[in-house]
């Protein structure tokens, strides 16, 4: 009796868990066949779309850049960057943005690391050609306070930047204090 007592016990766990288990399950749809209408234009989402409990689950990307939003990811924080003032929030010195945005038509800027010393603030990062030409080019970054007032700018003088080609920048300035946050510019393609 007191093995079959300890057998249906046993088996009472199994079939607990089980179904303790099967309740966390979740019952979805993934597709790529969901049309988007953004704005008036027709959108493509290649990334796929969730379809779970009458609600339509898509990736944070796709809404930011339908949007016209740049998009970014800050791996540190685990969290995600949508920004459609042009303006993106100044990280803690030396703390990096790993944010993407594109500037004059087909530069795309991203990983964006603040630094201040003494006398300098200075903007790094990575500038991408996305076009079929090469360029030499002036990037400025200009640096705001809370209210949006700007404050200055730094300079990065980029020479010989090769059609699909990468490099990395340095934007230097005399020491801005106050800054909150920052855009870019391409002043000018030399």
């Amino acid at each position: 009796m007191k093995k079959v007592l300890v057998a249906f016990v046993a088996g009472m766990v199994v079939a607990t868990a089980g179904a303790a288990f099967a309740d966390n399950q979740i019952a979805a749809l993934f597709t790529t066949s969901v049309k988007f209408k953004v704005n008036g234009s027709d959108k493509t989402n290649s990334l796929g779309t969730i379809l779970y409990k009458d609600r339509t689950y898509v990736p944070a990307r796709f809404v930011g850049e339908a949007l016209g939003a740049e998009v970014g990811w800050d791996g540190e924080h685990n969290t995600v960057i949508l920004n459609n003032s042009g303006k993106f929030a100044a990280p803690a010195n030396g703390g990096t943005t790993q944010a993407t945005t594109v500037v004059g038509g087909h530069f795309e800027v991203s990983k964006f690391t603040l630094k201040s010393s003494s006398n300098a603030t200075n903007m790094n990062g990575m500038i991408k050609n996305m076009d079929g030409v090469g360029h030499d080019l002036v990037l400025k970054v200009h640096y705001y306070d809370k209210t949006g007032k700007l404050l200055g700018y730094g300079i990065a003088t980029i020479l010989g930047l090769t059609s699909g080609g990468q490099v990395e920048f340095y934007a230097l300035s005399e020491r801005i204090d106050g800054v909150v946050s920052f855009s870019f510019e391409v002043d000018s393609e030399l």
